[in-house]
Formats: structure tokens, C-alpha cells, sequence
């Protein structure tokens, strides 16, 4: 008895442990980490509540591919901030990768403003309230402190998920692990062939 009370207080300890050293970690990294090119796309589009991230050749997840790829020294990535939550709620995103006007001046004002007055066009159109559209990230370095805090925080929270999810399906039988696939194959959310192909896995680590 005094084994098992033990093992479960060194445990909750352990996992404290683990989430402190997580939170110090990224927030310590999050000092360094102000260029864009240190976010995976899949993570910045899970954090900014995007649909549909590899949907097309216009979705988030290949533009950012090719900003990421633009040589180009002044381009930008221009979203929708709620200015009251101060968050990005599935925005509207624009990827500028080069200069389209041979006649533009400076450092890619044209392109910017343009960006900018279509985007505001746009928010206008669809009726989204206390919006402002804003040039987040200027080559590669990241411009707004809310959107690296809203993306930083998801990484903490994503990680703290993953380590209980792990934690939890360690600690459960194979008998509990197969039942709760079945539960899903019977309520008609995984396929026979998921199931069959997980039930496999489950009773191989048997």
C-alpha cells in the first residue's frame, strides 16, 4: 500500500516537473524564436484555428511552404488580428513572396499597402468585426508579440495533451485498450480496417 501511494505521489511530482521544465523551456526559447522559420507550418495552422491547411495549392500550408522558400528580402505575411481577444481566429492570410511592380519604391511599400487594402477589403466584405489586418511577419522575422504568445502557447498546451495522451495509454490494460477500439468500430468512428490494423499493434505489444 505504501509502494503504490508512493509510486502515485512521485508520479504527480514527476509530471509537474515535466510541465514546469516545458513552460520554462519554450518560454526561454520563445526569446529566440521571433523568425517565422522555426514554427512548422502544421503547428502555425493549428495555432491560428485554420481550415482546411492542405487543401489546395492556395491554402496556408503550401503558401507558407513557398514563403519560407522566397529569396525575396521584403516579403511579408499579412493577417487579421481580433482586437479585442487579441487573437488570430481563422484569418485571412496573404503570403507576399516577391515584388510584382518593377516600379516600386523602397523596401516593398507598394506591395504592403496593397496587401494591407486587400485584406481590409476583404474582412469589410465578410462582415468581421473589430479586425485589423496587420503585416505579422516581415522576412521572415516575426512582427506582432500576440501572434508569437498565440503560437507559443499552443506549442506548451499541444505538448501537455501529447505527454498525458501518452501517459494514459501506457498505464491501460490491453484488455481496456482493445475494448475502447471496439467501442469506436461499434459507434461507427474508426473503419473495420482501422480497427483491425490497431487491434493488431495493440496485441503485438502484448
Amino acid at each position: 500500500m505504501k509502494d503504490f501511494v508512493g509510486n502515485k505521489v512521485m508520479k504527480k511530482i514527476c509530471n509537474f516537473l515535466f510541465f514546469i521544465f516545458i513552460a520554462i523551456f519554450f518560454n526561454f526559447s520563445s526569446a529566440y524564436s521571433e523568425n517565422i522559420r522555426n514554427f512548422p507550418p502544421d503547428l502555425l495552422c493549428e495555432a491560428l484555428n485554420i481550415k482546411d491547411c492542405r487543401k489546395d495549392f492556395y491554402s496556408f500550408v503550401p503558401q507558407y511552404n513557398r514563403y519560407l522558400k522566397s529569396n525575396w528580402q521584403h516579403k511579408i505575411i499579412v493577417l487579421n488580428k481580433n482586437l479585442t481577444s487579441r487573437k488570430f481566429e481563422n484569418p485571412i492570410f496573404y503570403f507576399v513572396t516577391e515584388q510584382r511592380d518593377a516600379h516600386a519604391a523602397g523596401w516593398g511599400y507598394h506591395e504592403m499597402r496593397t496587401t494591407l487594402n486587400n485584406c481590409k477589403d476583404k474582412i469589410k466584405d465578410r462582415g468581421i468585426d473589430n479586425n485589423k489586418c496587420l503585416v505579422v511577419v516581415k522576412a521572415n522575422e516575426i512582427e506582432d508579440p500576440d501572434f508569437i504568445r498565440q503560437v507559443v502557447d499552443y506549442r506548451i498546451l499541444k505538448s501537455k495533451l501529447e505527454f498525458n495522451d501518452s501517459n494514459n495509454t501506457s498505464q491501460k490494460s490491453t484488455t481496456e485498450k482493445l475494448r475502447e477500439l471496439k467501442s469506436l468500430l461499434d459507434d461507427g468512428l474508426i473503419s473495420q480496417d482501422q480497427y483491425d490494423k490497431k487491434s493488431s499493434e495493440i496485441l503485438n505489444t502484448f
